[in-house]
């Protein structure tokens, strides 16, 4: 905010700001909604200040995403991949939010796009590919996918080889895999269900993922 208090009329600094604090809000470093209030305002100022600014639109996507606003994500989504769709890291977050809100076939096309585009991407663009794999009960292919996923800072690399070891059934691996989660969110078991979801956004993703948990010996709170 300081920024924008030096720059207030940079659409890029208010885009890129909102999208800083809607992130903060779903990787769950603060569960506060007014987060998604203040990205909001920052976004839609960036929109008024540059309607053909991406980062504007894509923050006013991850609010309605995080808002469980479908429709209006849906439009921004589309609205931030015209204005600029050789932006790797925007599109692949694009990519997982649409298909995590039912665009499977939209998000698994634009993932393997941006795969091509960026050949050395982040092991997080995988995570479209495992939750293909994983709905369909291809649970194998869905491990060598979560392994891929490799980063290891963020909560979702551990929950998700926790889910897929424990529908396969190998206990001690799964357990592992818990214990890193818990190291990374000891509270996991009273939050989990808001973390996934604001991720995985489907009751059906949540269910599945919850499942799997369960069965590697993790049950979370209701």
């Amino acid at each position: 905010e300081k920024t924008l208090e030096r720059d207030p009329d940079n659409a890029m600094a208010a885009g890129m700001l909102g999208d800083l604090y809607a992130s903060i809000y779903q990787y769950g470093y603060e569960d506060s909604e007014s987060l998604l209030d203040q990205a909001e305002k920052l976004g839609r100022k960036a929109v008024a200040l540059d309607p053909n600014c991406q980062p504007a639109h894509f923050t006013m996507a991850l609010v309605h995403f995080l808002r469980g606003q479908r429709s209006q994500f849906l439009s921004e989504a589309e609205k931030a991949l015209e204005l600029n769709p050789n932006h790797a890291l925007n599109s692949a977050a694009l990519a997982l939010h649409l298909y995590m809100a039912g665009e499977q076939e939209r998000g698994l096309e634009l993932t393997h796009e941006v795969m091509r585009l960026n050949p050395h991407h982040p092991g997080w663009y995988h995570l479209v590919q495992f939750m293909n794999y994983y709905g369909q009960g291809e649970y194998d292919l869905a491990l060598v996918e979560a392994r891929r996923f490799n980063t290891p800072v963020f909560h979702f690399d551990p929950l998700i080889r926790a889910a897929v070891l424990g529908q396969l059934g190998r206990q001690a691996e799964a357990s592992k895999a818990v214990a890193e989660l818990l190291a990374l969110v000891p509270d996991f078991q009273t939050r989990g269900r808001s973390l996934i979801r604001r991720f995985a956004y489907l009751d059906e993703h949540v269910d599945l993922l919850v499942e799997g948990l369960r069965k590697a010996g993790f049950e979370l709170a209701a």
